[in-house]
């Protein structure tokens, strides 16, 4: 059964399930970090004001559009509420 990154995030962070570490790396491979850049960029935003924005450092954002680490389901809540986006805009079809 296939699950959309945000549920499984909530789950996550609610503690409602544990993932190992092989199956989170299914879910990182689901995330298109290119967004994360591309919806602070259209926004004509530094990174540090972009992080400021959805309260995480300039370093965490630099790390998402990096693809070295995804977004916490919070984080992503808040990119979403802050430009107006839909949680499946940062997922692969």
């Amino acid at each position: 059964m296939m699950y959309s990154i945000a549920i499984l995030r909530q789950a996550l962070e609610n503690k409602e399930i544990s993932v190992d570490r092989r199956d989170y790396k299914d879910i990182s491979s689901e995330f298109i970090p290119q967004r994360i850049f591309a919806v602070r960029q259209s926004n004509r935003l530094s990174r540090n004001v972009f992080a400021e924005t959805i309260g995480v450092t300039a370093k965490s954002v630099a790390n998402w559009e990096c693809g070295l680490t995804i977004p916490t389901g919070a984080s992503l809540e808040r990119i979403c509420n802050a430009f107006d986006l839909e949680n499946s805009y940062f997922e692969r079809i």
